[in-house]
């Protein structure tokens, strides 16, 4: 699959130099994946995007994703605590819109991914409109994953 998905405002897609680029994940994610790892997720040919929230400031968030046949999976979505700037700067929740986007505009179903164990980080998911989907599991270097699911309506229906 070659790269047929545009980039909305607010969001691109990993340039050369953004290796250079301050970014350091947020808990519950420090630790556990690093900056060159979301950049290296990048392969749109393999259906494996990365896309970043983009502000003046920076890259205040990321998200790698996996477009599947019918639903895509969030593997991270993962704020920058690097990332300076004055007043409050929505990251996740850009990014979680512009995925949405893409999946309605491929005609997928379904947002997918496994929240950590994190009240906070669940609860998040569920303001963007996850639900829970399926038993918590364990996961290795992970601890307890909640598999979670957003549906996606298409654009302009009721």
């Amino acid at each position: 699959m070659a790269n047929p998905l545009s980039a909305p405002p607010g969001t691109r897609f990993p340039e050369a130099g953004d290796d250079r680029r301050p970014f350091e994940p947020r808990e519950p994610l420090r630790d556990k994946v690093d900056f060159a790892e979301i950049l290296s997720y990048h392969a749109p040919e393999d259906r494996k995007f990365t896309l970043l929230g983009v502000h003046e400031a920076g890259i205040p968030a990321a998200a790698c994703f996996t477009v599947r046949p019918s639903d895509i999976f969030i593997d991270y979505l993962v704020r920058n605590a690097s990332f300076q700037a004055p007043g409050f700067v929505a990251g996740g929740s850009i990014l979680v819109a512009a995925i949405e986007g893409f999946a309605d505009q491929l005609g997928l179903e379904a947002l997918r991914l496994e929240s950590v164990e994190a009240n906070a980080t669940r609860d998040w998911y569920a303001r963007q409109g996850f639900v829970d989907e399926g038993a918590p599991r364990q996961e290795p270097n992970w601890g307890t994953v909640y598999p979670m699911v957003k549906r996606v309506e298409p654009f302009g229906a009721p």
